[in-house]
């Protein structure tokens, strides 16, 4: 059952205290709550529905505070079991924290955020001494499957400090994060264990899941299971483990209420990111499982098969709230697309421009700013001509917007930085996909994203560095993205998105966002087919290669002005048969300011 709020008398002054007040008993045994997060040994992770305001006061107030504070030299220096307020890289929210790790590596912390059950390692700089609501208990509390057990898998499948195969935590975390979930729980064994799973329900549809693990056969009841676990580990014995690169990459949801959906008044579309362990996607189970060696395939094909059935379970759960949203009125507005009449006749090459009329990009793009990777140093280009590729294109009225990846380097500096980048990539490519879960990004987000190159072959995927564009509704599996590399927007399903190392942000953004010099659309009445022959004439240039003049460089976050040539002397502007047709209309020099 769930009672009425929790008021506590609210203290935001820092003190210095020595641990923030353990959590207090729930309100009930049995409740509606959204978990936030799934741990490595399977451990739920929720907030007592009766606490719901406090928690979604303390992110909000304790943000507004540090949002714009600078660290301190006292700020810098931490020993382990120190509280603190920490800021968490991907939303630049703040949070209740606590030092758990001295990590050796460039300096960094393990912070467990008290009330959320994440750990995350940050930076010094991302910490802060005070303490405040240290009169408030921490408000994570937990709960454990105590009477289930995972079907144990070579040590290669799971990472060294996971008692649960990742794949498995992967589909559990589908299935209660960011779900109202019905639960009856035993009190924990004794003081400070977990409280014990009795029962578990989805709120939507009343799915029992327990039973769903136990026919998913990923799970066994407890003690079934041992002689089949010896079997395996001396099978996996010699073999490699799993990395633990993203062993402390579980990262904090954004403060917003718990409620359950007849209390609550923020939608759950607005609730930021809730990712789960460092994990492969369900997608990927077949691929890692397929370089294990020595093989075992008819036990590898049955398991393979079991999770593809698990996987199904998901979709159809996540069907069904589709089809409650539907019949409960919420209408899907379809995502916008290309114009039928203009996509015609053009190839797939310049559909890769990605060119659409956007009311909102410029709002959400600088949205996205905000949290954004730091820029290419090239504000001592100005007047220079550089190699270039244009990745895409937009109209914010009066002006055509394009973002541009650059061939070659202006100077020394910007050499260095594409040479870190081109590293990085293959970094990503490797190591992206281990990444946490961001099951609902809010707006802003730095995250990674995998993203199908060529739709003849879906199962090659790029991964991308990005910002998330807008929360995704009203498809609340599909995510706008910029990829902050290419400058292209994308919709990808929320599976394909993950939490970003903070290492992977410290490389510049690669795309330059550009506003072409003098062109005016202000008085175009056919908007749609002069900006199709635009893409038409980049996209049949044979190399990709422009010449990019800069005019005039960025300062304050605002786009380079730029003009666009055919040849590295600037002769011959690369849009001119638009000029001289009257469809770009070119302002005069004069009104260059």
């Amino acid at each position: 059952m769930v009672g009425p709020d929790i008021v506590y008398p609210v203290a935001i002054h820092s003190a210095e205290v020595k641990d923030w007040l353990p959590s207090e008993p729930l309100s009930s045994l049995e409740l509606r709550v959204k978990p936030t997060y799934v741990d490595y040994h399977c451990r739920i992770y929720f907030v007592d529905p009766a606490k719901a305001t406090i928690h979604s006061e303390i992110g909000t107030v304790l943000t507004a505070k540090y949002k714009h504070s600078s660290v301190r030299d006292s700020d810098l220096y931490w020993s382990e079991g120190q509280v603190c307020t920490v800021r968490y890289h991907l939303d630049q929210c703040w949070y209740r924290g606590k030092i758990v790790k001295l990590e050796d590596e460039e300096k960094k912390y393990g912070v467990f955020f008290v009330d959320y059950g994440n750990t995350e390692s940050c930076t010094p700089t991302e910490l802060r001494k005070e303490a405040c609501y240290h009169d408030i208990p921490t408000l994570a509390m937990c709960c454990v499957f105590d009477e289930l057990t995972p079907v144990p898998v070579p040590a290669d499948e799971q990472p060294a400090k996971s008692e649960w195969p990742v794949s498995t935590l992967d589909l559990i975390h589908k299935l209660v994060v960011d779900n109202f979930i019905d639960v009856v729980l035993l009190p924990p064994v004794k003081p400070g264990d977990p409280y014990r799973v009795k029962e578990m329900k989805l709120a939507k549809n009343g799915e029992n899941i327990v039973e769903l693990l136990l026919n998913s056969k990923l799970v066994t009841p407890r003690g079934k299971n041992k002689k089949h676990k010896k079997k395996v580990e001396a099978s996996a014995r010699d073999h490699p483990m799993a990395e633990k690169s993203g062993e402390l990459h579980a990262a904090p949801i954004s403060s917003k209420t718990e409620n359950p959906p007849a209390t609550s008044s923020k939608t759950e579309e607005a609730e930021a990111a809730k990712p789960v362990h460092a994990s492969t996607s369900p997608r990927c189970v077949g691929e890692k499982e397929t370089q294990c060696v020595p093989p075992v395939p008819a036990k590898r094909k049955m398991k393979e098969e079991v999770v593809d059935d698990m996987a199904s379970i998901v979709a159809r759960l996540d069907l069904e709230q589709d089809e409650h949203e539907s019949n409960t009125g919420e209408e899907s507005t379809p995502a916008e697309d290309m114009d039928p009449e203009q996509a015609i006749n053009i190839d797939i090459k310049a559909l890769k421009l990605s060119w659409f009329e956007a009311t909102e990009l410029e709002t959400l793009c600088r949205e996205a700013l905000d949290y954004s990777f730091p820029s290419l140093p090239i504000n001592s280009s100005e007047g220079k001509i550089l190699k270039a590729k244009v990745e895409f294109v937009a109209t914010l009225r009066p002006y055509i917007s394009i973002s541009v990846v650059l061939l070659e380097p202006p100077n020394e500096e910007v050499r260095t930085i594409m040479a870190e980048f081109t590293s990085l990539q293959s970094r990503l490519q490797a190591e992206a996909k281990d990444q946490p879960l961001l099951r609902v990004p809010g707006p802003g987000m730095k995250c990674v994203a995998s993203i199908v190159d060529d739709e003849d072959e879906p199962s090659k995927v790029t991964w991308y560095r990005a910002c998330v564009l807008k929360l995704p509704e009203p498809k609340p599996n599909i995510v706008p993205l910029l990829c902050v590399d290419t400058g292209i927007t994308e919709e990808v399903h929320v599976d394909s998105v993950r939490a970003i190392k903070e290492e992977w942000t410290r490389v510049p953004a690669q795309a330059l966002t550009c506003i072409l010099h003098g062109v005016d659309m202000e008085f175009v009445s056919d908007e749609s087919s002069v900006m199709a022959e635009f893409i038409r004439i980049l996209a049949n240039r044979d190399d990709d290669m422009v010449y990019v003049k800069i005019v005039k460089c960025s300062f304050n976050g605002e786009s380079l002005l730029v003009e666009i040539y055919e040849d590295p002397e600037h002769t011959v502007l690369l849009y001119q048969p638009l000029v001289d047709s009257g469809s770009f209309v070119l302002e005069d020099g004069d009104d260059e300011e």
